[in-house]
């Protein structure tokens, strides 16, 4: 083994145990919100009235960040979706469902061994993201964001609702037209426009207990929002960011591999063919063989390439 194929291997190494650290991480993400939904269930507030008293109890309680996420008069976050079932059942309701496919859909695993079961579940996985997008389009118009949004907050909103339903409309399209590569690049990025909202809560976790610590008093109207916001940005940030980042490496790689594996250039081949006797290829034409284009790489080899990734 050459040391750039060393070095190539050893590159595709660490790429791999990032990939598995992201995809551990992705699961652990998919766990708080599916925790969240499941522990609130404000998709139910409005629908039975025994949810809207639990909710009540737990903000009186000071249950699960109740203490912190109320809203500016005190009353329970969530009871507000009461009145507007689109939001509850369009947006929180798949967003449970969309949080338990989500690591399904990366896990390369399942993608070779059990094709069928991922396609079958991203297309449940693609009907929960129109749901959602639908949702949170009644959230923007209603204002139903955590206190009442300012314009700059629904801005911020319509913007990443926007580019989760064209990265996911293109990862769509991209799938029926055969593209695999093109489809799982575009699918990336349309759950870390979705992950985002979990990678706030994991945000929100950390940095709670360190805040009020610091006399930051987050049972503060003013000062929850400005936490709530900020936590927002920085994910959103970190998501859309990161999930570039490791498109552009993943790339980087795929070509190296098709750089190493790729045969010999043509007019090597062709050198090497000159000193053939023209008298003996004109009696041997199988000698002809060596004049004959060679086969250039399908461009599918570079997903091959990156097939051992997790992502």
């Amino acid at each position: 083994m050459s040391a750039a194929e060393a070095r190539l291997r050893q590159r595709r190494l660490l790429l791999n145990r990032i990939a598995k650290a992201g995809f551990l991480f992705t699961i652990f993400m998919s766990i708080v919100m599916v925790a969240e939904i499941a522990v609130l269930r404000n998709f139910a507030v409005g629908t039975f009235q025994s949810q809207e008293d639990r909710l009540v109890r737990m903000y009186k309680e000071g249950r699960f960040f109740t203490k912190v996420l109320r809203e500016a008069d005190g009353s329970a976050f969530g009871l507000k979706y009461k009145n507007f079932p689109v939001a509850r059942l369009c947006h929180m309701l798949p967003g449970l469902v969309w949080a338990i496919l989500g690591p399904i859909q990366f896990s390369a695993i399942i993608r070779r061994r059990y094709r069928r079961v991922h396609r079958v579940s991203g297309r449940v996985f693609m009907a929960c993201s129109a749901l959602i997008a639908i949702g949170l389009c009644s959230i923007i118009r209603n204002r139903l964001t955590f206190y009442t949004a300012g314009f700059w907050d629904l801005v911020f909103l319509s913007v990443m609702n926007a580019w989760f339903v064209f990265s996911g409309a293109r990862g769509v399209a991209l799938a029926r037209r055969g593209d695999i590569r093109g489809h799982r690049v575009w699918m990336l990025r349309h759950c870390a426009s979705g992950y985002f909202v979990f990678l706030q809560r994991i945000i929100m976790l950390l940095t709670r207990g360190a805040l009020m610590r610091g006399g930051f008093d987050l049972t503060v109207s003013i000062n929850a929002k400005a936490w709530f916001h900020v936590c927002a940005l920085i994910a959103a940030a970190i998501s859309v960011t990161a999930i570039e980042v490791w498109l552009a490496v993943t790339s980087a790689s795929a070509a190296a591999v098709l750089r190493a594996t790729s045969p010999a250039p043509q007019d090597a081949v062709i050198k090497a063919a000159a000193p053939v006797n023209k008298r003996a290829l004109a009696l041997d034409p199988r000698l002809d063989a060596l004049r004959t284009p060679l086969p250039t790489p399908s461009p599918m080899s570079a997903a091959a390439a990156g097939e051992t990734y997790v992502f």
